[in-house]
C-alpha cells in the first residue's frame, strides 16, 4: 500500500485545507502535529496516562545522520543491523498509527555528500537507507535533497518506496523552484508529501510566497505539506514565543513536525514554558495568563501531577520537583494535549472557512502572522 492524500474541505484563507493522509497503518486529518520522542520520553519519564497516537496518529523518527554516521553506513560491514534495531525498538513502542523515518543529515554531513561524493557513492547512500525503510516496513523514505530529485526518486521507485523529499526553504529561489516543480511532476503516486525544512517567513519569504501559491493546486493533485526541524516556539523577541508547529499551518504546513535533537530538549534554566492555547504560544510560566484549574483538566485522573502543573504555574517549584527533570516533561505533557486540541479546532474552523476567525481568536499568533505579511515588500 502506498501513502494517499485525499482533499476534504478548503478555507478561503490562504487556501489551508483539510485532508485524509492514508498510509497501511492507519489515516490522519490535517492540519496535524507530528508526534516525536520528546513526546514519547516525557510520557514514560512522568507516567502519564494519555494516548500519543490516539491524538495525532502520525509518529515521526528523525535519526540526525553526523560524519561519522555516514562513514559508518559507507564502510562498515553490518552497521544497517544496528540502526534497524535501534529503530524498531522504538517503532514497537506504538502498535497502530503512521510511523515515518527520517533520516536527517547535520551540516556537514551535507555538505560531504553534496560536494565530495561521487553519483556512485550518493547511489549507495540513498540504497542504503531505502533498505532500512524496507526493513522498517515503511511506504516511504523521508529524504533530504542531497542530489538531484530525480535520480534519488528512480532509486526510491526500484525499492518500491515513495519518497518524501526535503526541501530547504533558504535555498535559492530559483533551486527552491525547481525542486518543488520536480516534486509536483513527479506525481503523487510517487511524491505524496512534500517536506519543507522549517523557517520563519522572514528568513525565506519568496519560498513561503511560492509555496503559498502553489498550495492549492498541489492539493487536488493530491500532494501534502510537511514542516520539518522545526523548534518548539519560536523565540525571537518579536515573535511571543508562538508555537512554531501551529505558526507554518496558516501558510502552508498540512503537518507539522518538531526537530528532534536528543535528550529531553533545550533546558539551560530552571524556568518552564507552558502552552497557552488563548495565543497558541509556548511562553515561560506566567500565572496572570494561566488559568490553573481549567488547565488542571489535562490529568485530570493523577492529583499529584495537577499540583505539580500548580507549582509550575505558580513559580513554586521544589528542589524535589526538579528531580529527574520532571517539571520539563510535564510541561511537554501539557502542550502535547492542548496543541491536539487546538489542531482540532482549527481543522473545524476549515470546514467552515472560518480558519481567519480561528486566528482572529489568538492575538499573539495572528500579530505575528499579520506582520509577516505586512513587511513583505515582495507581494
Amino acid at each position: 500500500m502506498v501513502i494517499e492524500v485525499r482533499p476534504h474541505a478548503r478555507d478561503s484563507f490562504h487556501d489551508l485545507a483539510k485532508l485524509t493522509i492514508q498510509g497501511k497503518d492507519g489515516s490522519l486529518q490535517t492540519p496535524v502535529k507530528a508526534t516525536n520522542k520528546y513526546d514519547h520520553n516525557a510520557k514514560n519519564q512522568i507516567g502519564a496516562n494519555i494516548s500519543l497516537m490516539g491524538k495525532s496518529n502520525c509518529f515521526l523518527l528523525q535519526e540526525k545522520i553526523n560524519p561519522s554516521k555516514l562513514e559508518s553506513i559507507m564502510n562498515e560491514n553490518g552497521y544497517m543491523a544496528k540502526v534497524i534495531l535501534n529503530t524498531t525498538q522504538t517503532f514497537d513502542r506504538f502498535n497502530k498509527g503512521m510511523k515515518l523515518f527520517y533520516p536527517s543529515f547535520t551540516i556537514p554531513a551535507q555538505q560531504t555528500i553534496m560536494d565530495s561524493y561521487s553519483d556512485e557513492n550518493r547511489t549507495a547512500l540513498i540504497q542504503f537507507l531505502c533498505d532500512v525503510a524496507i526493513e522498517l516496513k515503511q511506504e516511504a523514505l523521508i529524504l533530504p535533497v542531497v542530489w538531484d530529485i530525480n535520480k534519488i526518486t528512480k532509486i526510491t521507485l526500484k525499492s518500491n518506496l515513495q519518497l518524501i523529499p526535503v526541501l530547504d526553504m533558504k535555498d535559492s529561489i530559483l533551486d527552491f523552484k525547481k525542486n518543488v516543480k520536480k516534486c509536483i511532476n513527479a506525481e503523487s503516486n510517487n511524491v505524496p508529501i512534500v517536506a519543507l525544512k522549517f523557517s520563519t517567513y522572514a528568513k525565506a519569504n519568496l519560498a513561503y510566497r511560492h509555496m503559498m501559491g502553489m498550495l492549492d493546486a498541489m492539493h487536488e493533485r493530491e500532494q501534502a505539506v510537511m514542516m520539518v526541524d522545526s523548534p518548539r516556539a519560536i523565540y525571537a523577541e518579536a515573535y511571543n514565543s508562538v508555537s512554531a508547529l501551529h505558526y507554518s499551518p496558516f501558510f502552508v504546513a498540512d503537518i507539522s513536525a518538531e526537530r528532534y535533537i536528543g535528550g529531553g530538549g533545550p533546558a539551560g534554566n530552571n524556568l518552564v514554558r507552558l502552552f497557552s492555547k488563548e495565543n497558541l504560544a509556548t511562553p515561560y510560566a506566567d500565572l496572570d495568563k494561566f488559568n490553573i484549574e481549567q488547565e488542571k483538566d489535562v490529568f485530570k485522573h493523577d492529583p499529584k501531577l495537577q499540583e505539580l502543573l500548580a507549582r509550575i504555574a505558580t513559580g513554586k517549584l521544589t528542589k524535589d520537583d526538579w528531580k529527574n527533570s520532571r517539571p520539563r516533561y510535564l510541561s511537554r505533557m501539557h502542550e502535547y494535549v492542548r496543541s491536539h486540541q487546538e489542531f482540532q479546532i482549527m481543522q473545524k474552523n476549515i470546514d467552515s472557512n472560518s480558519a481567519r476567525d480561528y486566528l482572529d481568536e489568538k492575538p499573539d499568533m495572528a500579530k505575528v502572522v499579520d506582520l509577516e505579511l505586512s513587511n513583505d515588500t515582495s507581494i
